[in-house]
């Protein structure tokens, strides 16, 4: 119901007792992967409707959503099942584009934990889900990029992931015959990703 009708709530109470809510759900040790994207699917759709006065009270829901227990949670999962942590991501990445502000003091976990998803090296693992974990890492750098000015660690364990995505250069008969400049794309996605990342890692500072 918060996912898709986020304009019944009306007042700064309302939204309080909302973020409390969600933040339970979080904190819940049964709560599955599938609950904690639905949660964070809600929160991105309140943060894209509600007035800045009100998107405070969904602070203690971004902190909880990246604690170490919940990113655990998703990154287990994505073995079994990517799309959890597919919408939990997509979500994560709606909320830091449309309000920063609330991701500026946990940018620097969000971050990492973008990291962590994109360093991925299962060859069972999608390339999207991937794709997914560098996109937040970029989003969140792109948008509170002075988090990182005095954070040179952060900065070089994103180059260390973005480098190792581009070294991941598939043995493949294709590439032989492949046929023009853009035929790399489809056989060594990882590695087109990661040229594509270190272009916007290097705009970003």
């Amino acid at each position: 119901v918060l996912e898709g009708a986020p304009t019944i709530l009306k007042n700064t109470d309302q939204h309080r007792t909302a973020g409390q809510l969600l933040s339970h759900c979080l904190q819940r040790t049964d709560a599955t992967a599938n609950l904690i994207a639905a949660v964070m699917k809600a929160v991105a759709s309140l943060l894209m409707t509600v007035a800045d006065v009100d998107k405070k009270a969904y602070n203690e829901c971004i902190r909880q959503a990246v604690s170490p227990a919940v990113c655990k949670k998703l990154v287990d999962s994505i073995h079994d099942d990517d799309e959890p942590a597919s919408d939990f991501l997509s979500a994560v990445i709606d909320g830091v584009i449309e309000a920063p502000k609330v991701f500026k003091e946990t940018a620097i976990e969000w971050y990492n934990f973008g990291l962590l998803v994109a360093n991925q090296h299962d060859d069972l693992i999608d390339v999207g889900v991937r794709s997914l974990g560098i996109e937040l890492s970029l989003c969140v750098l792109e948008q509170l990029t002075g988090q990182f000015k005095k954070r040179p660690d952060c900065i070089q364990s994103g180059l260390n992931v973005i480098l190792q995505m581009m070294c991941q250069v598939e043995d493949c008969q294709e590439w032989y015959e492949a046929d023009g400049p853009d035929a790399d794309e489809d056989i060594d996605e990882v590695a087109t990703l990661g040229e594509q990342s270190i272009d916007r890692f290097a705009i970003a500072l």
